[in-house]
């Protein structure tokens, strides 16, 4: 009966340590870092600016203060590949670009190979056959408890327009079927709506801090930080150059059915023609994260390992 009593609650504890411990090893397919929380500062300069309903972060800023010691680590690397088939979801790619696995719908295409000054697109608002894919469950699977996070690729190549900053408004949308449930506007009009010639600009290089020059839109001039850095958001392609959330928005509200859709709109101008990129990534805010002790830490190591020893034990044997 004892023997019993303790398989039984063996069995209960190991399912859910190995759903855990699986769920760890799923995470490395899709990008996961920790973002400073929205609004907040660092070195008295602004981490994060709130365009509409979104959140823009610059990653290549983070990365310069994460070197500078200023953000830990720990936090991930905000410069991982996103070469091809390195992005599990990509909303917008050049022609013959990566494809994306089922369910999701296939990306975007840039327009005559990128040969062109724009481009406006909406990506999974597809009713039937395998363009109704792209479910609010199957976001939820792939992020495994990471927050829904779009990372965009600045490449432009400063060819013929002379237009190396370009200009963006962009909108998230939750649907069931083709009744819009909700949605979160990205670009420079703070009405709640879209707008979609509300233009964002989209640095390709731009200092921040101090000693920065204050030519608006990109350089930011602030006599209060304690330092200033020198962004190239144009310098090499297959990094993440911005960060996009919407603000406020959980993928895990249950009002959010399995079954609904999330749809993303993506306007893009001044085009010269580069091979910009948007694409999905997971995230977590700073306040979220509470850091593991290193007992912690072993404890998990060992249940991990505990879980990948049972399933190689007979089960004859554990009720022995």
């Amino acid at each position: 009966m004892m023997k019993n009593t303790a398989l039984n609650l063996t069995r209960r504890l190991v399912l859910p340590l190995a759903v855990f411990c699986a769920s760890q090893g799923a995470m490395a397919a899709v990008q996961v870092v920790t973002l400073p929380d929205p609004g907040s500062l660092i070195q008295g300069i602004p981490t994060s600016f709130l365009f509409d309903q979104g959140w823009s972060y610059s990653a290549k800023l983070l990365d310069q203060m994460q070197t500078a010691g200023q953000i830990p680590t720990s936090y991930g690397n905000y410069q991982f590949t996103v070469g091809t088939g390195t992005i599990p979801v990509l909303v917008y790619t050049g022609p013959g670009g990566p494809t994306n696995p089922s369910p999701f719908e296939q990306p975007l295409d840039a327009c005559n190979g990128g040969n062109c000054n724009g481009f406006q697109g909406t990506w999974n608002l597809g009713s039937t056959g395998s363009d109704y894919a792209g479910t609010v469950g199957a976001l939820r699977t792939m992020l495994s408890g990471a927050g829904l996070m779009l990372y965009f690729d600045h490449n432009e190549q400063e060819g013929a327009n002379a237009t190396p900053n370009l200009r963006a408004t962009g909108q998230l949308s939750i649907y069931n079927g083709l009744s819009l449930i909700q949605s979160w506007a990205f670009d420079s009009n703070s009405n709640g709506m879209y707008d979609p010639t509300a233009w964002v600009t989209s640095c390709s290089e731009f200092n921040v801090g101090a000693t920065a020059p204050n030519n608006l839109p990109c350089d930011i001039n602030i006599p209060t930080a304690t330092a200033t850095y020198q962004l190239n958001q144009n310098s090499g392609s297959g990094k993440p150059d911005y960060f996009l959330i919407p603000n406020g928005f959980d993928l895990y509200d249950p009002m959010f059915l399995d079954s609904y859709k999330f749809v993303i709109d993506i306007n893009l101008t001044d085009l010269d023609p580069g091979f910009d990129e948007l694409g999905i990534a997971g995230f977590r805010f700073a306040q979220q994260v509470d850091e593991p002790t290193p007992l912690a830490l072993l404890g998990i190591a060992f249940l991990c390992l505990a879980v990948q020893l049972r399933r190689r034990t007979p089960e004859s044997n554990l009720a022995k």
